[in-house]
């Protein structure tokens, strides 16, 4: 009861922030990478201005906000069905993307490699790509993905 009489800047701002991801009516910039860069800059930006005056001493992880940023601007800039953590069998990749019901393309966003930094030295990501390519790749695609590592 309590909760309903209860109004909040805070959860306010975080609504809107969430309807401006569901909104396909904004268009991004020509240029996507800038756009997306932009937007995560200014996201981080406001993130270390808290981070200095609230006094809190650890980051807190963009990586889900990157990662709905994107999934975001192919929504908005293409006709295709675009998932997030959609779970196929027992992998579950971080966007899945699909058109007429048939799985076209998967996007594995990796921001941070924490522990697991074997992950890049030892090449064990491009088994996990391999693994998900098996296991979400339609029959009648035929699409190449292609890894390349950013340094």
């Amino acid at each position: 009861m309590c909760a309903m009489k209860i109004k909040s800047p805070i959860s306010e701002k975080y609504g809107a922030f969430l309807k401006a991801l569901l909104s396909d009516t904004v268009k991004p910039h020509k240029d996507i990478s800038c756009q997306i860069f932009y937007d995560l800059f200014r996201i981080r930006e406001f993130q270390w201005q808290y981070k200095v005056e609230f006094g809190r001493e650890v980051d807190a992880s963009l990586s889900d906000i990157f990662q709905d940023i994107i999934a975001h601007y192919l929504k908005v800039l293409t006709n295709y069905e675009i998932l997030c953590e959609h779970k196929q069998g027992k992998l579950r990749p971080d966007i899945l993307i699909r058109t007429k019901g048939r799985n076209k393309a998967v996007i594995e966003v990796k921001t941070t490699i924490g522990y697991n930094r074997n992950l890049i030295k030892e090449n064990t990501y491009k088994k996990k790509i391999g693994r998900i390519i098996k296991r979400i790749q339609s029959p009648d695609n035929q699409n190449s993905l292609y890894i390349r590592r950013c340094e």
